[in-house]
């Protein structure tokens, strides 16, 4: 990541890589634009039930980026492919 000013206009630059420029956003970004007097990012929490199983390494801490849709009165989250470390 990278946070610098261009005459008086704040800069941040994000990783190319979707993940990784998801978790800066939501770690380093948003907070200090809202630090910056900016409205609070609003958020829409839902517990959600795995359509799939997911395999971790034990150990670590991982963000998965998942779609979340409805069925019923049911919350079903189905990871995204395309955008994780393997690729899958």
């Amino acid at each position: 990541m990278m946070l610098g000013k261009i005459g008086s206009t704040p800069v941040i630059g994000l990783p190319g890589y979707p993940l990784a420029a998801q978790t800066v956003l939501r770690e380093f970004a948003v907070p200090l634009l809202e630090a910056w007097g900016l409205a609070p990012v609003p958020k829409y929490p839902v517990k959600a039930r795995l359509a799939t199983p997911l395999a971790s390494d034990l150990g670590f801490d991982e963000f998965v980026p998942v779609s979340v849709g409805r069925i019923g009165n049911r919350y079903w989250g189905m990871k995204l492919t395309g955008i994780s470390p393997g690729g899958t």
